[in-house]
């Protein structure tokens, strides 16, 4: 990491009693080593013009070279200050700075997201994960113009929550930027994190509608009627197992274990867990099986990709939605309904946790449905305070 000290103290022409012995001790923060930086080139500037006159030139564009260089090592919230300095002082000494210098221009920061995949790859980072932090850096990169600043992140994740941008969405948008950032400071690209301070946005859980148990007796029926033998075991997988869907877009054959009825997934962060199956869908993943080697697709596409699209696999859901006279359900919701359904049924939280490859139980909590309006009455009903007491007479109420 460069040495921000390194800008005051290589400054040999400044009078001793004009900079501190150790500066970033006497000033703790970046507004303070920008001022000194100032002050710097401002006496320079003073001592050319009235101790050294002309013969002082060459000194003078020496040492503003060797400030130009020092000034990417500054905070780039301030780092204008500095430039603006510069300039004025370039005017007033008639210093003409050598063309090399003035062609020096910082890396572009979208050179450096490859290798930032790369770390981000090493540190076992799902490849959805990266992709999608990719595509949101990007966006971040094209919208945003250098220096870019902390004020300036804030101000693109506002724009993005006033065009109506999901609360969700937000958070993976600072999430990449944060990381991002975050590696190009640690590891010495830059001298300075401007994502550091960004405080992620608050979000509201909103209501989880999953299927309900109506809903999925039609949607099942329009299922059996559906000609694609691969949709039929896609929505089984998801109805039956709680599967995500990246899981089941990068399922191979070799990890379908007929005799033990399971199948083992790659999930977040790269664990691996086994699902349990049905045994109903033993014999039609076994007719399915037929000619493919262990390491083919069990949902194979021709997307450049090479795996299924959520908003492919949303729009034919929504096809099957529509024609069995239901709302409009995603594959993720139906990851839901599973996590309620077997809730529901009694089974431990713990279990659940592990066959929907939950970090934590609070997410598997999340995840179940509690808009049962039935049963928050049967609830009220057998459980509330004040059950069977009649406090108030319908006298009291003409009363009023």
């Amino acid at each position: 990491m460069p040495n921000r000290s390194s800008v005051l103290d290589r400054n040999p022409g400044v009078p001793p009693t004009k900079i501190p012995d150790d500066p970033l001790r006497e000033y703790h923060n970046e507004i303070g080593c920008v001022a000194q930086f100032g002050d710097i080139l401002l006496v320079a500037s003073a001592e050319h013009q009235n101790d050294h006159g002309n013969a002082g030139a060459g000194r003078g564009a020496e040492d503003v070279v060797r400030w130009i260089k020092e000034i990417p090592l500054l905070n780039p919230e301030h780092r204008h200050m500095v430039e603006q300095i510069v300039r004025e002082l370039r005017k007033l000494e008639g210093i003409e700075l050598p063309v090399a210098t003035q062609e020096i221009e910082p890396e572009p920061l979208g050179n450096y997201i490859h290798v930032w995949q790369n770390s981000l790859n090493t540190r076992g980072f799902s490849l959805g994960t990266i992709d999608l932090y990719h595509r949101n850096v990007e966006r971040l990169l094209a919208s945003v113009q250098p220096p870019i600043t902390t004020i300036a992140i804030e101000a693109y994740i506002a724009s993005r929550r006033e065009r109506g941008i999901s609360p969700t969405a937000l958070k993976n948008d600072l999430k990449a930027a944060k990381s991002f950032f975050a590696f190009l400071y640690e590891r010495g690209i830059s001298s300075f994190d401007p994502a550091a301070k960004v405080s992620h946005p608050k979000i509201v859980k909103r209501e989880k509608v999953c299927p309900t148990p109506e809903d999925m007796v039609k949607f099942l029926a329009v299922l059996a009627l559906a000609k694609n033998p691969r949709a039929k075991l896609m929505m089984s997988l998801f109805i039956n197992t709680g599967i995500r869907f990246t899981e089941m877009a990068t399922l191979i054959w070799g990890r379908v274990n007929l005799e033990r009825c399971e199948i083992t997934v790659l999930g977040k962060g790269g664990k691996v867990r086994r699902i349990p199956i049905a045994a109903e869908l033993k014999d039609f993943l076994a007719e399915l099986r037929r000619g493919h080697a262990d390491d083919e697709m069990l949902f194979p596409t021709e997307s450049k990709k090479g795996v299924w699209d959520n908003s492919d696999a949303n729009k034919m859901i929504a096809r099957l939605c529509r024609r069995a006279g239901i709302k409009r359900y995603t594959c993720h919701l139906f990851r839901h309904f599973f996590a309620t359904q077997t809730l529901k049924a009694g089974a431990r939280l713990k279990v659940v946790q592990e066959l929907l490859g939950h970090a934590s139980a609070q997410v598997t909590l999340d995840f179940y449905d509690h808009t049962d309006e039935e049963e928050i009455r049967k609830a009220h009903e057998a459980f509330a305070p004040l059950l069977g007491e009649v406090l108030i007479s319908k006298e009291d109420i003409k009363g009023r």
